[in-house]
């Protein structure tokens, strides 16, 4: 899988969102409890929640206004 960074700090260990080749993204942050995981629906097999800064969104959504200029 190839990735490029579209929104997020220029190092490696904090929050960011990634786009990948297969049309999807990835967001890394931070990790949410077990205690906080409860209010929400998720298995724990196969599914994660982190959370984000709401900046990074704000972010990842003014990348795709700079594209169409």
């Amino acid at each position: 899988m190839k990735t490029k960074k579209v929104a997020g700090c220029k190092f490696l260990i904090c929050p960011a969102i990634y786009e990948t080749d297969r049309r999807t993204y990835i967001v890394q942050g931070k990790r949410l409890s077990k205690e906080e995981r409860k209010v929400f629906s998720v298995p724990d097999n196969d599914e994660e929640l982190v959370e984000v800064p709401h900046e990074l969104i704000n972010e990842f959504v003014k990348s795709f206004s700079e594209d169409e200029d």
